[in-house]
């Protein structure tokens, strides 16, 4: 086998993925009702965001059983070819000289995967010239992926990002499915982002006959610039897979040959799904950065209002958490060895169990921050109590003094009408006075009370926030 020669087609792909994040999702629904919730976005979203052709593509029979369960994904496609994205393309091509072409195509597709997370993705058509140019594909794909995240414009919705997430919220909110996973918008925010991650990955085609050979031994190789893993470590992760000849996964970018049109678009859908998981984790993991120092601030939440709203988002990201770190496990994101492969490899680059461990770490300071919410919660609730207490005393011991004075005095022959005033005012006053003194010594002792509450949260920052 070491010996064997590999004849390659000088046809290759780029697939390049560039997720984004929109801070809400659909409301989980099992099959058959999650995917006729997705087809009602679809007609939604042709009217909300028309510069796409928006449709429902169903997940067939040959992917993993955890996304045959969601049903499909919503995809986008260009009305019209999107104005310089070739040019960049090409621009970039003949750049860095790498002895490959531009064939002119550019495939642009939309799509919304789950978990409020979806990707722009291109799918790139080059032309190598000789086996040398497989070790450069890394540079160019870089510089390709530099031009376009320097162009933004260049990329649908991208360019257009308010309105696209917009749309999105008013389609899922209008067919019923809107769900608010993290709380981002119960506590008065907009939503996520456009992220910096990328899925960079490559397809090189085996055939019959052709001018380019190499020894199936120098494949690690050849794979090793692309994937930035040793040669010694780019192993074929799918070696029994039929139609897909080599398969390297690594921290850069992924890498295959493969000689059956089938198994092209069954690895770009693993890598597609594989990689919104990596960005579902490396997102979330951002945000609850952001809410874990908004949370450290004095007097955030001021009324109870928004001290409930918090509460009741940090439920929903202990739900997420559950749900997200299950689903994105290897063997259940997978049901047969060659899923699990293609996924681990990816899983493993991106270092999502060290994202996982820091998720869990960020929820136990948050878990610490519901007892402090829960504090201001009570705190406020019981200051309005007090405050209502202490009219309806005033009002009540007012009555009850004017009517002890009647009764003694029912004739007015002791006290005149103005002393009866004085000693009415000097009475509830001095009960106002007695009655604020005593909410101020309750206040003291429950600053007190959440200073201790503090003490915990205080030593988890002490040892920091991974």
């Amino acid at each position: 086998m070491s010996n064997k020669l590999l004849n390659l087609s000088r046809e290759f792909k780029f697939f390049l993925t560039f997720p984004y994040s929109l801070g809400f999702s659909i409301e989980y629904a099992p099959y058959p009702f999650c995917f006729a919730a997705l087809e009602n976005v679809v007609k939604s979203m042709n009217s909300n965001y028309s510069s796409l052709q928006w449709s429902m593509k169903k997940f067939n029979k040959d992917l993993p059983l955890s996304l045959k369960t969601k049903g499909g994904v919503i995809e986008g496609k260009p009305k019209k070819n999107h104005s310089g994205i070739e040019d960049l393309v090409n621009g970039a091509f003949k750049r860095e000289k790498i002895g490959a072409q531009f064939s002119g195509r550019v495939d642009e597709r939309v799509v919304y995967f789950d978990h409020g997370v979806g990707s722009v993705n291109f799918i790139i058509h080059g032309v190598l010239q000789d086996s040398e140019a497989i070790l450069r594909l890394q540079y160019l794909a870089m510089s390709i992926i530099g031009d376009l995240r320097r162009n933004e414009e260049s990329i649908h919705i991208f360019n257009n990002w308010e309105l696209f997430q917009e749309s999105m919220k008013e389609s899922f909110s209008g067919c019923g499915v809107l769900y608010d996973m993290w709380g981002i918008l119960l506590s008065g925010g907009v939503g996520r982002q456009p992220t910096r991650y990328i899925g960079e990955n490559a397809i090189l085609k085996g055939v019959d006959k052709s001018e380019i050979k190499i020894h199936f031994k120098d494949i690690p190789k050849y794979f090793a610039p692309f994937t930035g893993l040793e040669k010694s470590k780019n192993i074929n992760l799918i070696p029994h897979t039929e139609g897909v000849v080599y398969l390297s996964e690594g921290w850069d970018g992924q890498i295959a040959i493969v000689n059956d049109p089938a198994k092209e678009n069954w690895l770009m859908d693993l890598w597609q799904f594989a990689t919104d998981y990596g960005t579902i984790l490396h997102d979330f993991d951002r945000y609850l950065y952001e809410r874990t120092l908004l949370l450290r601030k004095e007097n955030i939440y001021r009324d109870i209002k928004q001290a409930k709203n918090e509460i009741d988002a940090i439920h929903r990201i202990e739900l997420s958490i559950d749900v997200i770190t299950h689903e994105l496990l290897p063997h259940n994101f997978g049901g047969i060895l060659e899923e699990v492969q293609v996924y681990r490899g990816i899983y493993y680059s991106w270092d999502m169990p060290l994202i996982v461990e820091s998720l869990k770490s960020k929820f136990n300071y948050l878990s610490i921050a519901i007892t402090n919410l829960n504090f201001i919660v009570s705190n406020r609730v019981q200051e309005r109590i007090n405050m209502t207490l202490l009219i309806f005393t005033i009002l009540t011991f007012s009555g009850v003094l004017a009517s002890v004075i009647s009764t003694i005095d029912f004739s007015n022959n002791i006290l005149s009408t103005n002393l009866r005033v004085f000693i009415i005012s000097f009475g509830s006053i001095t009960a106002v006075i007695f009655s604020i003194l005593s909410i101020i010594v309750s206040k003291k002792k429950a600053l007190l009370k959440k200073d201790k509450l503090c003490e915990l949260p205080h030593k988890i920052n002490e040892k920091g926030i991974h």
